[in-house]
Order: C-alpha cells, then structure tokens, then sequence
C-alpha cells in the first residue's frame, strides 16, 4: 500500500500530520490494515495523543491479537499517559508473545522494561 510506505516516510522525517493522513487513507483502502493503525498509533504518541494512540494499538491487536510490537506500542503509550499498571499488563504480554515467537532477544528487552516499571514509584510515574 503506497500510502503505509508515504505516512513511513513521512514520519521518518518527522512530517507527522502528513504522515496520520497518509496512514488514514491506507487504512480507508484496506480497513484490517493492522500495521497501518499501529504505526498512525505511534506517531499520535509522538505527539502525545496519548488515547487515540492507545485506540489505535488496540484495533491492531483486536486484527492481529499476536501482533507483538502493537502490544508494546500500546504500553509505552499507557506509560506515556500515566497508566502505568495497563502497561504492565502489556509488556507482560509482549513477553509472553516473545517466548512463543522464539524471539529471545525480544523477550530479554522486555524483561527489563518491565523491572524499570515495577521499580517506578507512583511519583515517577506521573512525570
């Protein structure tokens, strides 16, 4: 789909607003498009339009439920708004996913960001 390949482009050269545009018509084109909503998820996060980033990860897991890194999207943009034990839950499924998938280095990664989490006090995490 050219226009996945433009809102890429685009959010690599941080042109954002361009770049949900592009991911809206991609999505308009082929409604399941998962990777689509997962990466216009991630650049509302850049902007911190933390619930709309939230609801998009979200239509990516509802297509694709094993989509791991749309899990992962989805909990750094919990912890972003502050939600920090959804994003746990989160990364506890990346993790979960990771150990199916055989992906170990994946897996390790996690591990680690959610020993970050869980040593976080509740004053942290409002920050």
């Amino acid at each position: 789909n050219i226009y996945y390949i433009k809102g890429i482009v685009n959010a690599e050269y941080e042109q954002y607003e361009e770049a949900i545009a592009d991911f809206d018509e991609a999505i308009r084109l082929k409604p399941d498009y998962a990777e689509a909503y997962d990466s216009r998820g991630i650049v509302k996060n850049l902007l911190k339009r933390y619930e709309s980033a939230i609801s998009d990860h979200t239509t990516a897991i509802d297509i694709t439920p094993d989509f791991v890194e749309a899990y992962l999207h989805r909990g750094a943009a919990k912890v972003e708004s502050g939600r920090i034990d959804e994003a746990r839950l989160d990364f506890q499924k990346v993790l979960e996913l990771a150990e199916q998938q055989g992906n170990t280095e994946f897996k390790a990664a996690m591990a680690e960001r959610l020993q970050e989490l869980n040593n976080l006090t509740p004053q942290d995490s409002e920050n």
